[in-house]
């Protein structure tokens, strides 16, 4: 089914395809905006006009809205419908563009708060810990099998020699292949490098750029396990800050900087999403300076309201975005297995640098991962797991809500396994701390997360929900509100 508008502008409807009716018309609505069809300034048609023609439910034409301004391609104008927005001159060609086409989530490396390295208080009846995920979604039975073919599979072929480099040809095929699904990533496997965690990545990556030759700019606040990786190899690590859209590129633009590490498709720890106006003035600021931009994309599809955010990298015609993933939320911490995705520019450089290195994954890992991505088994795994998810995070809102009332305010919502709580009139974070400490409750500081020099807030924690049992969440955010509110909270 299809329908015409504005003269040659026409969206058509598959049934035969698995991807979502809303999806398939922000599909065609985004390239539609990306190559001109729909000027600046103009209006997409009423979502009741358009679910008519395409004999959709209205819901349906209106995800798909949603979707488009959430990304930033349309504004919705209270009684005029939505609104093509402008980008002030930055070229929207939309030649060579990727998008995707499924809401299958992408795996994220765990960020472990600074702690006092003990573990969970003692004592402590709650732990708010933002690290890892509750073992109830792990598929251990599937797993078990895939683990135990690629065991005979090696004794089979009798497996006496050393790993790829990169990784093993498959599981890199089936990366490149589910990348490109689920995130847009425009990638062939041979820019695919299996790592055995996120910071691994990382440290591949400071090799790669020697910080005698590049300056580096970080989010502030951003990802502190990220920060230490390029510390050790002794960068110079400029502070950019943030707002509402994410890193501020007219700052960025400040700077001797000319690689710069973002987490655009949910800001670290802010949770803000990085619009494609400001996506494409920061791809145009790695072109200016013959850069590199490192896309950390560590939970960007465990979104609950809107469906994923295509990758930074699909939009990147100029190839100077590092893009980084790990399976770490998405599916167990404990397996240890990450990659990368370089840019074609940086593959040979790889393979001179590291050439008498091999891949530290265990053969078996990567054999039994590639059947499961194959297979789709990891693709249903994760659906399970974002529900999962989905279900804490609301009922960690409305708990906050229910027992706080105006009292405190929730920052980041709608998306990852955190949320930022904000208590109004604290002054000392670690006095929060040490009073839920006092009611059996372990919550985690916020100002770790600022690089040092600058200011950071102290009246925000970072709450991770996770790995909290969903029937206990209720308790411990009452529990955590009568802590604060009873009158002994620290004030300006």
């Amino acid at each position: 089914m299809g329908t015409v508008m504005g003269g040659d502008v026409m969206i058509f409807l598959d049934k035969t395809r698995e991807e979502p009716f809303y999806s398939q018309i922000y599909t065609q609505l985004k390239e539609d905006i990306l190559n001109g069809a729909f000027p600046v300034g103009s209006k997409l048609p009423s979502t009741r006009a358009l679910a008519r023609d395409l004999a959709v439910g209205r819901n349906t034409v209106e995800n798909a809205y949603l979707q488009l301004a959430l990304e930033g391609y349309v504004t919705a104008k209270q009684g005029s419908g939505y609104q093509v927005n402008s980008f002030d001159g930055i070229t929207l060609s939309h030649e060579n563009r990727h998008s995707s086409r499924t809401s299958v989530p992408v795996a994220a490396e765990r960020r472990e708060p600074a702690s006092d390295g003990h573990g969970p208080a003692t004592g402590s009846v709650y732990d708010f810990q933002y690290i890892g995920m509750m073992g109830d979604a792990f598929p251990f039975k599937v797993w078990r099998k895939h683990l135990n073919e690629a065991l005979c599979r090696i004794e089979a072929q009798d497996y006496a020699v050393y790993p790829e480099l990169q990784g093993e040809s498959e599981l890199r095929q089936a990366l490149a292949a589910y990348l490109r699904a689920a995130r847009g990533v425009i990638c062939e496997p041979s820019q695919v490098v299996v790592t055995s965690g996120h910071n691994y990545s990382l440290d591949i990556i400071a090799r790669l750029m020697p910080h005698d030759r590049y300056i580096l700019a970080m989010e502030n606040p951003g990802c502190e396990s990220g920060r230490v990786v390029f510390e050790n190899n002794h960068y110079q690590i400029i502070p950019v800050p943030v707002d509402q859209d994410g890193i501020m590129v007219s700052e960025l633009k400040k700077t001797k900087a000319c690689l710069a590490y973002v987490t655009p498709s949910h800001q670290f720890p802010t949770g803000s999403v990085m619009p494609v106006k400001r996506r494409l003035e920061l791809l145009e600021w790695a072109a200016d300076q013959e850069g590199y931009i490192i896309e950390d994309d560590y939970d960007s599809d465990l979104r609950y309201n809107s469906k994923p955010i295509p990758s930074l990298q699909s939009l990147d015609q100029n190839r100077r975005t590092i893009y980084t993933g790990t399976f770490s939320k998405s599916f167990s911490p404990s397996m240890r297995v990450a990659y990368l995705v370089l840019p074609q520019a940086l593959c040979e450089k790889y393979r001179q640098c590291f050439r008498n290195y091999r891949c530290t994954v265990p053969l078996m890992v990567q054999f039994a991962l590639a059947d499961f991505i194959r297979s789709r088994g990891f693709e249903q795994h994760l659906n399970r797991r974002r529900h999962l998810c989905k279900r804490r995070y609301e009922r960690l809102v409305a708990s906050v809500h229910r027992h706080f009332g105006g009292k405190a305010e929730i920052i980041g919502e709608n998306a990852g396994i955190h949320i930022l709580l904000r208590i109004p009139g604290a002054s000392d974070q670690q006095s929060l701390i040490r009073q839920a400490a006092e009611a059996g409750i372990r919550v985690y500081p916020a100002d770790v997360y600022y690089l040092e020099g600058t200011i950071a807030p102290q009246d925000t924690l970072l709450l991770g929900f996770g790995n909290l049992q969903e029937d206990a969440i209720d308790g411990a955010v009452a529990a955590l509100a009568k802590a604060y509110l009873k009158g002994a909270m620290p004030r300006v």
